[in-house]
């Protein structure tokens, strides 16, 4: 095609150049939506965060999904574990024993494991096989990051004020 072909065309045709598609046809990224599901968080990989950003992060995220799906009675009995989460976090911070803190929070975290994600994990999995839509786990890791921050410089203040070595 001559370059005066290629101008008389884009001014007396314009939509010729445009419905052309240039590249390869767009992917669909991730599973199609499922209908009446919302998204949320996994609660396996919360439960596996846990390890790192304790009991706490992972059972307000539990509770989070519950109260997403319309299941508030869950979700309060979630919440319950974050409280929970936090006391044994304070105890763990205030007791010298670093074996004490690390078999209480495995403890811990075992038991709300079976007794709270593994349960939405399967709800889950019944309700809406493995490729329910996902939630971005930008924000919780942010928060998870801020809170441990705040919990090293409690655990610091703490050991500081008592004298510990």
């Amino acid at each position: 095609m001559s370059d005066n072909r290629i101008q008389k065309t884009r001014i007396e045709k314009p939509e010729l150049l445009t419905a052309i598609p240039v590249g390869p046809p767009p992917i669909p990224v991730g599973p199609p939506p499922i209908p009446g599901c919302p998204p949320l968080w996994n609660p396996d990989a919360a439960a596996c965060w846990s390890l790192l950003f304790t009991p706490v992060f992972g059972a307000f995220l539990i509770a989070t999904n519950w109260r997403t799906l319309g299941k508030p009675e869950k979700a309060a009995t979630s919440m319950i574990w974050v409280l929970v989460a936090i006391g044994g976090l304070l105890l763990s911070i205030v007791i010298v024993s670093q074996s004490f803190a690390t078999n209480s929070g495995t403890v811990l975290l075992l038991t709300w494991y079976f007794i709270q994600a593994r349960p939405q994990a399967l709800f889950l999995k019944e309700a809406y096989g493995k490729n329910y839509p996902r939630k971005s786990w930008g924000l919780p890791f942010l928060a998870g990051v801020g809170i441990w921050v705040v919990v090293l410089l409690i655990g610091f203040i703490v050991h500081m004020v008592m004298g510990y070595d």
